[in-house]
């Protein structure tokens, strides 16, 4: 699988506190895999390169692919690996446990993280083929120029989610040669803790609005999952 480099993950949690140490309250929860998801061992070369290179200043609790993946995974096939979840949590929080109110500040600096991608305009007289067509116009702005594209950002139950489009620029000498993936991040509250859930899927040609809403629905999902296993979200 091309490593996923999560940029918005590394600049969040290093936004937030110091490095993670035991004793997180995440240790308690119940963190099941998301629906048609495999959970990968923490043993595993491709949940330690994650954990190494993408999640320096939090911890790396759960990582997930989807069953098929996984499968193809498990037999030396790592390319086909295009689609994952990852669970993380900030670090610090054996000295002070993060309330909901954490979980809003959290959930505002990764917002802030979005300041300069494209956006879908939107005004009080557009109508829904006016959005249609302004939101077709801000992919093709975002694809034509390598600019990061936010889709939506939403709130759900206890949570925050954001759902944006990352391009990777695979040859700076290459103008426009990208490598695509749609993804969803979810700031969750919950007992004593805030939890990133991050869902992505390099496009390798899939149609960029489909994988949008693939993400998001994952991330919806799981953050439903997370909460109902759980008792609801944190204080």
């Amino acid at each position: 699988m091309p490593r996923i480099p999560s940029m918005l993950l590394i600049l969040s949690l290093m936004l937030c506190l110091p490095h993670a140490a035991p004793g997180s309250p995440a240790e308690g929860l119940t963190l099941r895999p998301p629906a048609g998801f495999a959970e990968l061992p923490a043993s595993d070369q491709l949940y330690v390169e994650t954990e190494q290179q993408s999640v320096a200043q939090g911890r790396l609790w759960k990582m997930f692919l989807p069953q098929h993946m996984a499968r193809q995974y498990r037999h030396g096939s790592r390319d086909l690996v295009t689609r994952q979840v990852i669970l993380c949590t900030p670090g610090g929080q054996d000295q002070q446990p993060l309330t909901a109110k954490d979980a809003e500040i959290l959930a505002k600096v990764q917002e802030g993280l979005f300041a300069g991608f494209a956006r879908v305009p939107r005004g009080r007289l557009d109508t829904p083929a006016m959005e249609t067509e302004h939101r077709q116009a801000a992919l093709d702005h975002s694809f034509a120029t390598g600019t990061p594209f936010l889709s939506e950002s939403i709130r759900y139950q206890a949570a925050w989610i954001y759902t944006y489009l990352i391009h990777y620029d695979m040859d700076p000498r290459e103008h426009g040669n990208f490598l695509t993936t749609a993804m969803a991040t979810a700031v969750i509250p919950v007992r004593d803790t805030v939890l990133f859930a991050h869902v992505s899927s390099i496009l390798e040609g899939r149609d960029a609005s489909a994988e949008l809403e693939w993400v998001k629905d994952v991330a919806m999902s799981f953050t439903g999952q997370i909460l109902s296993d759980n008792g609801g979200a944190g204080r």
